[in-house]
């Protein structure tokens, strides 16, 4: 079965040599984009246990808070423009003329939009409710202009992934750093805000100083705003309802519950959304090959590129949502402390979510956005964001971040559902759903490993280590018992070495 996925591969691998590709090699980028959310994952780790002890729960929860504001602010701000701007400017990316001019005139609409979400900060700041917050939202608001010069989905639109790697990674460093340096106790709260966004603008300064390699970023007066308008304002509505659930358990959570399960449950969402850029990563890179792909004439490279990726996703994340629920009670102790452990209940439902979340992702990057069904994008992320706040309001109050966690795992569900009817006809099901059975059945095995390790007495960090370690060997041995496709392909790929 492996001599399938060979074939298969060597399609996409045929794909990059298209003059189109201009030598950017797809593997190569997906490595190096797996590469940097790694490294996503692995500062968090060293500095959040050391922010969630010297902050406490109540700063981190007020800190959270202000991020959720700056969330819907940053919608504002955004505009839909990247996607829209990794779509369209992929296709015209040979053209440097029009390319250009395209550039420049997402760059001055982004500017507008990001002067229009400073009022609406302003006005905001101003309630009672969100005044206590004020001196946060403010310092954290940095990150909206800078993400307006920064245009980072130019790169993306480029496929420079070895320059986001490598910025990124600086940047990263830095605010270690930092973090260590001056967020020293309770007190370090304002402190520990200015670096984590100064981190972030500074790679936004480095992007536009970098977009001179491609074009000439500059305001223009020739915005032709009725031509971009119409697919701006769905990409806009569509993040605003995904923003929605993705930041209304934060924010409900703090209205009705308060700024302790805001803190409770922030380790459980940092966990998630951790889990969740390694799968984003991937997709992230195939998107602009598939938006040139869907533009032309033959539909079998990109039916092929996509049943590959989605393939390759689920050998990854299944296993990865049952790790992170079985082992989720170490995982908490280990990255917040004892004083989080009532968040272990609320990863256990977001591990079950890592896996609808990633279908969703697949089935948006892939099919949806690339093949300009903005509607039904629409769609899917309105009525799952409207059932995410219906849930939150009942929910919430009775179950706290519980109540949270679970709204969000329906959400994930119901925007993959909706998605999914359009995706359905244009998928081989018998040889997904058979990676899908070979995935679970390794899944049952590492499984028993961890469960008969959990048996053992040791440190709670050295045992997380043994149950990662033989979980993760366990799974690829059966995997290459059950000869899976895309495990043979890679075993093949490293014997050529």
């Amino acid at each position: 079965m492996h001599l399938r996925c060979t074939r298969l591969l060597e399609m996409v691998r045929r794909m990059q040599e298209n003059k189109h590709q201009k030598g950017k090699s797809l593997s190569i980028n997906v490595i190096l984009n797996m590469f940097r959310t790694f490294m996503n994952m692995a500062f968090p780790l060293i500095t959040y246990p050391y922010v969630t002890r010297v902050l406490g729960v109540e700063n981190l929860g007020k800190y959270n808070f202000a991020s959720s504001i700056i969330g819907y602010l940053t919608l504002i701000s955004a505009f839909g423009i990247s996607s829209y701007a990794i779509r369209e400017g992929a296709k015209l990316r040979n053209s440097r003329e029009q390319e250009n001019a395209f550039v420049n005139q997402m760059f001055t609409i982004g500017m507008i939009t990001t002067l229009l979400s400073y009022v609406i900060m302003i006005v905001l700041c101003g309630m009672r409710s969100i005044e206590p917050y004020k001196y946060l939202i403010y310092i954290q608001s940095l990150s909206l202009i800078g993400n307006a010069v920064g245009i980072e989905w130019l790169n993306s639109v480029y496929e420079d992934f070895a320059y986001i790697t490598i910025r990124s990674l600086a940047f990263q460093i830095l605010s270690i750093i930092l973090m260590f340096a001056f967020v020293k106790s309770e007190n370090g709260l304002y402190i520990y805000a200015f670096i984590c966004v100064l981190a972030g603008v500074g790679g936004y300064v480095c992007n536009y100083l970098h977009s001179k390699k491609y074009v000439r970023v500059r305001l223009t007066k020739n915005v032709e705003l009725m031509k971009h308008l119409r697919p701006l304002l769905f990409f806009f509505f569509s993040n605003l309802t995904t923003t929605i659930f993705v930041n209304s358990d934060q924010t409900m959570l703090g209205l009705l519950s308060g700024d302790y399960y805001v803190g409770i449950y922030a380790v459980a969402v940092k966990i998630y959304n951790i889990l969740k850029n390694i799968f984003t990563s991937i997709l992230v890179v195939v998107m602009p090959r598939v938006c040139i792909l869907s533009g032309q004439d033959e539909d079998e490279p990109q039916h092929v590129l996509s049943e590959t990726i989605l393939k390759m996703i689920l050998v990854i994340v299944i296993p990865m949502a049952v790790g992170i629920y079985l082992t989720s009670e170490k995982v908490v102790l280990i990255v917040a402390g004892a004083e989080y452990i009532e968040g272990v209940s609320a990863l256990k439902i977001l591990a079950l979510s890592v896996l609808a979340a990633a279908l969703a992702s697949y089935t948006t990057y892939i099919y949806i956005v690339p093949g300009a069904f903005d509607k039904i994008l629409l769609i899917g992320s309105t009525v799952s964001a409207f059932i995410n706040v219906v849930l939150n309001l009942f929910m919430i109050p009775v179950w706290k971040h519980n109540g949270a966690a679970f709204t969000t795992l329906i959400s994930e569900l119901v925007v993959f559902a909706i998605e999914w009817m359009y995706v359905k006809p244009k998928l081989d099901h018998r040889r997904v759903f058979k990676t899908c059975i070979q995935s679970v059945a390794s899944c049952t095995f590492m499984a028993l490993t961890i469960y008969l390790l959990d048996r053992l007495s040791c440190s709670t960090v050295r045992l997380l280590f043994l149950e990662v370690c033989a979980g993760v060997i366990g799974y690829c041995a059966c995997m290459i018992i059950f000869r899976n496709e895309m495990v043979m392909y890679g075993l093949k790929k490293l014997q050529r070495k």
